[in-house]
């Protein structure tokens, strides 16, 4: 296995020059710097990064605590994530907490001991207090904790977007599946404010319905059928808090009968890659723009010195067959 020597040797420079451009360090000519990389590649030599975080205090280790990475919606912005760090030479550590708080305290043990450079937070089962002293950097996804940089869609306009679209559509009576509304902190909050905020201005009646904090489709499909069964000829019209939840009411609404758009139009949210594939039907869907979602998480937990309180990413209207 080559050494950090024998790229010196073939470079024709020292150990301490190889050293210097490995770690960015001081000036380094572009000639120098492309013989050592050169002198690497022709021995396929592999910098051990665990040695160089331990000379710089850095492991070039990103964390990110999601709900579930099953869900459409997480497993793409985890996708996003990973690109953004490795623009960066950054790794992602991923964890899922699967809504479960014992695991996601555990989570934040392990990562303490790991010196991990920071933490993209998306789950939200744990209070404030787990997370208060904590010795690597934080952002948040979507969920608001006190002198923490935060970065979320732009949920009360999508609220407002859904409502409109549907009631622009001929709908009177309004359906809102969210996800809990037990914590105030969360997006789903800003995506029913928005939305139930719509419907008052105009003087349209909405429901809302609330499910269990859960991304399975099983759980979905139960989820409508249950709560729905015998109620869904009182809708014209619905908003869903996630695409997976928008095709499990389709579903249900074709299997009792109901004609999706003429009966019930259906609006979702994410525009996850589910959705992006379905083609039959074309959901209607208010996007969030995983991309610059990903871009900002890595860009403030990198640098949360210069990060904003609140990144707000904006979203958009995708027309559909559902609505």
């Amino acid at each position: 296995m080559a050494s950090i020597k024998d790229v010196a040797r073939i470079a024709g420079v020292t150990p301490t020059t190889v050293s210097r451009v490995l770690n960015n360090r001081g000036y380094i000519s572009e000639a120098t710097r492309q013989q050592v990389y050169g002198a690497m590649q022709q021995l396929n030599y592999q910098p051990n990064r665990i040695a160089r975080s331990l000379q710089s205090s850095r492991s070039d280790i990103v964390a990110i605590l999601v709900p579930d990475s099953g869900s459409m919606f997480y497993g793409g912005l985890i996708s996003q994530v990973e690109r953004q760090c490795r623009k960066r030479d950054k790794r992602l550590l991923l964890c899922n907490s699967f809504t479960d708080p014992h695991l996601e305290r555990e989570y934040i043990r392990i990562l303490n001991g790991q010196g991990v450079d920071g933490l993209i937070v998306c789950s939200h089962t744990l209070d404030i207090e787990h997370y208060e002293r904590v010795p690597f950097k934080l952002v948040t996804f979507d969920r608001i904790l006190p002198d923490v940089p935060m970065v979320a869609s732009d949920n009360f306009a999508g609220g407002q977007m859904a409502a409109k679209r549907l009631i622009d559509k001929g709908c009177t009576k309004l359906l809102h599946i969210s996800g809990p509304m037990t914590n105030a902190r969360l997006a789903g909050h800003d995506r029913y404010r928005g939305f139930a905020d719509y419907c008052n201005a105009h003087g349209v009646k909405y429901e809302l319905f609330q499910t269990d904090d859960k991304f399975d489709y099983a759980y979905y499909q139960s989820f409508v059928a249950d709560r729905l069964q015998g109620k869904l000829p009182q809708f014209d019209g619905a908003f869903c808090s996630n695409d997976m939840l928008a095709y499990a009411l389709y579903r249900y609404a074709v299997s009792c009968g109901c004609r999706v758009p003429q009966d019930l139009k259906i609006v979702g949210f994410d525009n996850s890659q589910f959705v992006r594939i379905l083609a039959d039907p074309k959901i209607t869907v208010i996007a969030q723009d995983e991309a610059a979602l990903a871009e900002a998480l890595v860009q403030n937990v990198l640098d949360p010195q210069n990060a904003p309180p609140i990144t707000t990413v904006p979203v958009r209207l995708i027309e559909g067959t559902t609505a």
